[in-house]
């Protein structure tokens, strides 16, 4: 079976948590905040984990504040992705 690419940003993820005339609102409002076309905004929810663009940190902080919470909530990761700092730093040692 194939693994499902997943997207780079949760954007899909909040916005679903929000009521339906919250989502139509936020949705409309994230590309006037950000000065960018809605079919940008469109573009960005879709961006794949293994695509190359990334959204500018200046942009994620906005969207972070707006969704209140954190750059990193916004980000995808994936359970391989993740690494131990602690672990790695230890095996540096070694």
């Amino acid at each position: 079976m194939c693994k499902k690419e997943m997207y780079k940003y949760n954007f899909n993820i909040l916005l679903l948590q929000l009521t339906k005339e919250q989502y139509k609102k936020v949705d409309k409002i994230i590309p006037e905040v950000l000065n960018i076309t809605y079919s940008t905004w469109k573009q960005w929810r879709y961006i794949k984990v293994s695509d190359s663009r990334e959204i500018r940190p200046q942009q994620l902080m906005k969207i972070s504040s707006m969704f209140k919470c954190t750059v990193d909530d916004l980000i995808y990761k994936d359970e391989d992705q993740t690494i131990d700092l602690k672990e790695e730093f230890k095996n540096l040692q070694s």
